[in-house]
């Protein structure tokens, strides 16, 4: 069954700026925040990140990126990320 409360605990998430040509932040602390390309392969990883931490996606090549974030209760959240 769907959990409503995880659904909750991420719903608020925002990631700024984008689309982006080098940072963005998140308005959370996440134990991993993952990065893939469009085909779903893993591209960037970081782990244990606080709030407003500013993640380089500088090294990125142009295009349409998940982000896939986790927190402490290992709740999932996936956002679309534009490199520019």
């Amino acid at each position: 069954a769907l959990n409503s409360d995880s659904f909750d605990a991420l719903s608020s998430i925002s990631l700024v700026p984008n689309p982006t040509s080098d940072i963005f932040t998140l308005n959370s602390s996440f134990t991993k925040v993952q990065i893939y390309s469009l085909t779903g392969q893993l591209v960037k990883e970081f782990n244990k990140t606080s709030e407003n931490y500013q993640y380089s996606v500088a090294d990125l090549n142009q295009g349409i990126y998940l982000v896939k974030v986790i927190d402490t209760d290992n709740h999932e959240k996936t956002m679309k990320l534009i490199k520019k």
